[in-house]
């Protein structure tokens, strides 16, 4: 029982921490380069994973469209890189992720949020009662700021706390973590809002004893060095250790992050194949990388996507992810060429880098005469990955749409058109089959 509390009270401190109001500043350094010469992944446990491939059914036990929306968009930038499929049901249906979400509260330098999840399949489904929940997001009332550090405050509790979901520890609790910590000092800023026993507890998971006991009882998958950008990193000002180092916590996965996920729940060849639907202008993009990894603010993105005149126009919400590409080429796939057309996006400059309004062929050098007569300006990408050209046992057909008033051409997984969870809008006119993907 006693390693049961410890892991659900490592998974609480979020939320503990960040209703005080002793906050990281802005001009507090980043990073402890002189301490970590070996940055490597986050840490997690191989009993608390799920099974490669696993669908994971989810539910919702309150909150509004705003911060659903952005935990569905969360999941999808996880599942870009971990081999698990989250997929929601209703919250009267057997859920073993229920998420209920509180109002986030408010602090003396501005907006404060927390949250909490039961850490991997292990503890998650330990909680049988499906009246209670086993992730809670304070972020309601935060959905719809503007300013740049509640977005990140957003999206940082969602991504984290979806980290311990899929089995992801917080980063100070690594083995290799040398920092040396002021206790005095985190007693005297934690007082006003916690608990001298929750206190304790907390500067128990940053002890060596702690860290030791995780390592020796052979519950962790390997020793990790520290990774600072790690998206389970959270925020510590730097009178917070004796090295003098702040640490903010991060909004996005790092590198590592992705890495580490890919590897403790791998795809194999085959990897997402996404379509983005850049409402508003419009266009399409088909990638391998959720373009998050990319964006400085992942709000600006994801409200990008999610426009409701867009939706009203027919779109079911963005990114889609159509199936699996091959990395290499396989038995019966051939190599699918990508183009763009860059120069048709005048007065969207901002977007130029993400290439959109791809062409996807498994013909090199095909470029139909009325996409030419449209936009002449097309330019080579390269080889997407490689797919079938014909039908089989775990794959999914590509049907590819043409406008001829826009020039756009876009591309549907018959299998969800069917079903009705996605839709090809007006003006878009069959072409046929473009290709075949491997089923999710």
């Amino acid at each position: 029982m006693k390693k049961i509390s410890l892991l659900w009270i490592f998974a609480m401190f979020t939320a503990l921490f960040h209703s005080c109001s002793d906050q990281v500043n802005e001009d507090d350094e980043v990073g402890l380069k002189s301490v970590y010469l070996t940055p490597d992944a986050s840490l997690t446990n191989r009993y608390l994973l799920w099974d490669v491939g696993q669908e994971i059914p989810y539910c919702f036990m309150n909150g509004n469209d705003g911060v659903k929306d952005r935990v569905r968009y969360c999941m999808l930038n996880w599942m870009s890189y971990a081999n698990v499929k989250f997929v929601e049901v209703s919250s009267s249906q057997a859920a073993d992720v229920r998420i209920k979400f509180g109002y986030a509260p408010t602090a003396k330098k501005g907006y404060s949020v927390g949250g909490c999840a039961w850490p991997g399949k292990e503890y998650t489904l330990r909680i049988t009662d499906h009246s209670q929940p086993t992730m809670e997001l304070n972020i309601l009332g935060l959905e719809n700021k503007d300013t740049l550090s509640s977005r990140n405050l957003v999206y940082r509790t969602i991504m984290h706390e979806l980290g311990h979901v899929l089995g992801l520890f917080d980063e100070f609790e690594n083995v290799n973590c040398n920092v040396t910590w002021n206790k005095s000092v985190i007693y005297d800023s934690l007082k006003s809002c916690m608990s001298f026993d929750k206190i304790n507890t907390f500067l128990y998971h940053l002890s060596d004893e702690y860290k030791i006991w995780l390592n020796d009882s052979a519950r962790l998958t390997e020793s990790k060095a520290f990774d600072s950008k790690s998206i389970m990193m959270y925020e510590t000002p730097k009178s917070w250790n004796k090295q003098g180092v702040g640490f903010h916590a991060n909004n996005k996965l790092s590198a590592l992050d992705r890495f580490t996920i890919a590897e403790l729940y791998p795809y194999g060849d085959g990897i997402p194949f996404w379509r983005w639907d850049w409402y508003g202008l419009p266009a399409y993009s088909y990638r391998t990388e959720f373009e998050d990894v990319k964006s400085y603010d992942p709000e600006k993105v994801f409200r990008i996507n999610t426009n409701p005149m867009a939706k009203d126009a027919g779109y079911k919400g963005s990114p889609k992810l159509l199936g699996k590409i091959h990395k290499t080429k396989q038995y019966g796939t051939v190599p699918l060429y990508s183009y763009s057309r860059m120069d048709c996006l005048n007065g969207y400059a901002e977007y130029c880098a993400m290439h959109l309004n791809n062409f996807l062929t498994t013909y090199k050098n095909e470029i139909p005469q009325s996409a030419l007569d449209q936009c002449p300006g097309w330019c080579a990408e390269g080889i997407a990955g490689y797919v079938y050209q014909t039908g089989g046992d775990n794959r999914v057909k590509i049907l590819r749409y043409y406008n001829a008033e826009t020039g756009f051409h876009l591309y549907v997984n018959e299998e969800d058109l069917n079903k009705g969870t996605d839709k090809v809008p007006s003006g878009y006119k069959l072409e046929g089959t473009a290709f075949y993907l491997e089923k999710i």
